[in-house]
């Protein structure tokens, strides 16, 4: 076959992802099939190779190591060999980096996966019975890329040739040369496939191998992935190389699925699971039980027990606002008190024996219970020992508690606990979004205290964050939770699509898991907010059953309703939310 007619044949539309059926009328009188390895054969969880040094440079605590590591592997190549293998590169970096050799083969071994396309092709030629040899310009070792392709399946190959130790290389051309001698093979008995254009593709062809360039997973995603490759273009940092990294394996490896499950595992797998990081990240000796507050905590407290390698005593608590304002409040002079307390005991005999009418105004309740305090306040006794039983069968009796929630104005669940639990317990809370100001021991994932606009990241992190249960009203004695019946369409939308978004975090998190055993990266909360205004700005997200249509209720009561996404339509309520605070923030100071 000449050059016109191979190049001709790679015009088919399946060549970007090419099948066994495409090459197979190019193999006759092929005596070895020869395979590139590396983003070939091998894909990694990342968009850039050395962003693996990012990751070990904060996962070993070695400051400034990909710096030095990059140096070291050019002056090696100018100064000792043009393929020069690990050890030598090693021998030219600062002495404290040494330590740094062995982590970083295992890591290399560890986090590489099949390009199942290409798997599937190699097991096609692998049954022809000709010789299939591996041939790559890497500075690993022989032993560490044998270890890779066996890890991810390939076996049955005859040879592997690595540039660092044959010191030749595919983009000079000599490292073929090299090959067609061993071989012993002319250059037209042999195949070969690889995704770089000049050394796996151009230089083949010149030296009369027959050659096909595959285009790698990598290059295909950035093709149907606009939006996301902006995202990591404008970034261009390891969170976002980790992230598109991980959507392009999920991408390459399996179809789409049920919409919200795609955006679930996409976007609020990544929410969840590296908020989870950040928590992992906050326990101390002294933690002797997490409580996961109630909805915010559902999918949480389940990625936690997916990712942490050992988990520690762990809750579901049920911590509303609305327990927050009853247990908390002063009954006589606050309007949510005032709702949340003729919520609360709305069947209380006490209550019922008052004779009120059906309907009250918010300011006629607020009399009532000025008129009423003792019975309130010996209904709120009850009340309160009862909670206070429930949170403390939650709690281990030595330690601290470590309380996750999703966002905190006014630290509501944190005072709530704390007034439940403390001085028995030391309370610190932990929380994606903080919105407040306060005394309050905590940390912060993404510390939104100012005053900026950030409707749609919070928002977004609260939808993902969340769980298919109703508003809860209560909570029994046995601690089974009484959920609302008047329920508002938009919460029973919401709560119909909810197995999806919880099934699609969690195989996030598994997968994670899989990928970065116990090592996972840290990547910070502005990388996700990016990464979440990609999938706000997807047209995808809008229309009927799609996020655009979700509308959730931040109010105490559950009973104010507003879009997810902000638009227009959601000025008024911004403003009055930042006004709000604003007055609380004065009269707190």
């Amino acid at each position: 076959m000449n050059r016109s007619e191979f190049r001709g044949a790679r015009k088919n539309p399946h060549m970007s992802a090419i099948r066994f059926e495409d090459i197979e009328p190019l193999l006759g009188g092929v005596k070895c099939f020869g395979f590139d390895v590396f983003d070939t054969l091998i894909l990694r969880p990342f968009m850039r190779p050395d962003d693996l040094f990012s990751y070990l440079e904060d996962r070993e605590s070695a400051e400034g190591f990909k710096k030095e590591r990059i140096n070291a592997e050019r002056r090696a190549r100018r100064e000792i060999h043009e393929e020069a293998g690990i050890d030598e590169i090693y021998s030219l970096m600062d002495r404290k980096f040494m330590r740094m050799r062995d982590p970083e083969i295992e890591a290399e071994r560890r986090l590489t996966f099949a390009d199942p396309h290409m798997k599937e092709l190699y097991d096609r030629v692998i049954a022809l019975g000709i010789d299939v040899i591996m041939i790559s310009d890497m500075y690993l070792p022989e032993d560490s890329i044998v270890h890779i392709l066996e890890k991810n399946g390939y076996t049955g190959y005859r040879k592997v040739y690595v540039s660092n130790e044959c010191r030749r290389n595919k983009h000079s051309g000599k490292l073929f040369d090299v090959v067609l001698e061993d071989m012993k093979i002319r250059p037209e008995e042999m195949f070969f496939i690889g995704d770089n254009a000049h050394s796996d593709h151009k230089v083949p062809m010149d030296l009369g191998i027959k050659a096909v360039r595959y285009v790698p997973a990598k290059e295909r995603y950035a093709r149907l992935h606009k939006n996301e490759m902006r995202f990591y273009n404008g970034r261009r940092c390891f969170g976002s190389s980790v992230i598109v990294g991980l959507d392009m394996l999920r991408w390459v490896r399996e179809p789409c699925h049920d919409y919200w499950y795609d955006i679930a595992y996409r976007f609020g797998g990544p929410v969840s699971s590296f908020f989870t990081r950040f928590i992992i990240s906050n326990i101390t000796k002294d933690t002797g039980t997490i409580l996961f507050i109630s909805r915010d905590g559902y999918n949480l407290q389940k990625i936690y027990e997916i990712l942490s390698g050992d988990p520690i005593d762990n809750h579901y608590v049920y911590a509303s606002r609305m327990f927050a304002v009853i247990f908390g409040g002063n009954i006589t002079d606050n309007k949510d008190c005032a709702e949340c307390l003729f919520e609360h005991f709305s069947d209380a005999e006490d209550i019922k024996m008052l004779g009120l009418p059906e309907t009250l105004s918010v300011n006629d309740r607020l009399a009532i219970i000025r008129d009423n305090t003792e019975i309130f306040k010996r209904l709120l006794e009850k009340e309160r020992e009862r909670y206070s039983e429930y949170l403390s069968g939650k709690v281990c009796r030595n330690g601290d508690i470590l309380l996750v929630d999703v966002t905190t104005k006014k630290y509501s669940s944190q005072r709530l606990i704390h007034k439940m639990l403390w001085p028995r317990h030391r309370i610190t809370g932990c929380y994606y979004n903080l919105l407040a100001h306060g005394n309050f021991e905590h940390s912060a994932y993404a510390d939104r205290s100012g005053f900026g606009l950030n409707w749609n990241e919070v928002n977004i992190s609260e939808f993902f964050l969340g769980s298919p249960e109703a508003p809860v009203s209560d909570v029994t004695a046995d601690g089974v939770p009484v959920f609302r019946k008047d329920i508002d369409e938009s919460e029973l939308f919401r709560m119909s699509i909810y197995e999806n978004v919880t099934r699609g975090e969690l195989d996030y998190a598994a997968d994670l898991k899989a990928v970065f055993t116990d090592d996972i990266p840290n990547i910070r909360s502005d990388v996700l907010d990016g990464w979440i205004r990609g999938l706000v700005k997807d047209k995808g997200s809008y229309g009927p059953g799609r996020l655009s249509d979700i509308r959730w209720a931040p109010d105490t009561m559950h009973n104010r309703y507003r879009s997810l996404i902000f638009g227009p339509k959601e000025v008024p309520y911004m403003l009055m939310d930042k006004l709000k605070d604003l007055i609380y923030r004065i009269k707190t100071k």
